[in-house]
């Protein structure tokens, strides 16, 4: 107990690290104190440093837009109509035909209302990683929430958070597989002054991979039908045949199945889409016999 008491004074002092020379003072410190090993001590303030990072986020409110009446209209509107719309821009156009011919006694209840929701809102604030995951995912549920109501519609969320160099992908699988194969969360991050961008949250680094997977084979599938004339996928049985032959793949890459390339090479491929045709044959390649 009295370590503890010993460390956790030490931390409010300042040892909330062990890189500097004032904090490794302090660990010095520590270790003859409380007899602890380095290692210990190091692994104490790691655990330290956690828990208080937790306890922030934990504090931390979210950032809101601030509410108009239109927005609180619009909100109600989309999830009173949504479910029957033939498509979203119809709900919206509806909506914004419906909000222009309302009686502004109507209107200035909504109005109303966006002001009682403002007067609550938090201030801003600066979010770590983990809070920006809380974040991202929590407006993702929203979000799709809204997006669900409305037949048919393709979409994505990407959520940037520049001071941090994270970002977190959302929406339907068109959309997430637009976004992750064209590399548009690192972009944006990138445009915005950070290069070093994680992708977090929704999109982890091996389902980022996994969607470029799918979208190659998604080209190599079409590549086929085009080929072949049958709306059928790729046969790996005549591609490993060797009755499957392409041009247009990037310098050195070999047609394979998409699980045989790296994130890299897929990417490559992604970008080559348009030069790339196949030509199939029913007779058995000579180098695939061998």
């Amino acid at each position: 107990m009295e370590h503890h008491e010993l460390l956790g004074r030490l931390y409010d002092e300042g040892m909330t690290n062990y890189g500097t020379s004032e904090a490794k003072r302090k660990v010095e410190f520590a270790v003859k104190k409380t007899g602890l090993t380095v290692k210990q001590v190091k692994r104490w303030i790691d655990n330290k440093r956690r828990q208080q990072h937790r306890k922030e986020e934990n504090q931390r409110p979210i950032r809101r837009r601030r509410q108009s009446g239109y927005n609180v209209f619009m909100k109600k509107y989309i999830c009173s109509k949504g479910g029957t719309a033939p498509n979203k821009a119809m709900v919206l156009q509806q909506g914004a035909e419906e909000w222009r011919r309302m009686a502004e006694e109507e209107k200035q209840e909504y109005k109303d209302v966006a002001a009682e929701e403002n007067k609550t809102m938090p201030n801003v604030v600066q979010l770590g990683e983990s809070g920006f995951r809380v974040f991202a995912n929590k407006l993702c549920k929203e979000v799709t929430d809204m997006c669900s109501r409305v037949e048919g519609v393709e979409w994505v969320l990407v959520c940037s958070n520049v001071s941090i160099g994270a970002s977190a992908v959302c929406g339907s699988e068109t959309g997430v597989n637009l976004a992750t194969s064209t590399c548009f969360a690192d972009q944006l991050c990138s445009a915005s002054g950070y290069d070093e961008v994680t992708i977090s949250s929704s999109v982890t680094p091996a389902e980022y991979s996994s969607k470029l997977r799918f979208k190659v084979q998604e080209i190599f599938n079409r590549k086929y039908r085009e080929a072949t004339g049958k709306n059928k996928p790729m046969s790996y049985q005549q591609l490993e045949a060797g009755q499957i032959q392409s041009t247009g793949l990037p310098p050195n890459v070999k047609l394979k199945r998409p699980s045989a390339y790296g994130k890299e090479t897929l990417q490559k491929i992604i970008d080559a889409e348009s030069a790339i045709e196949f030509t199939v044959s029913t007779q058995t390649s000579t180098l695939a016999q061998s």
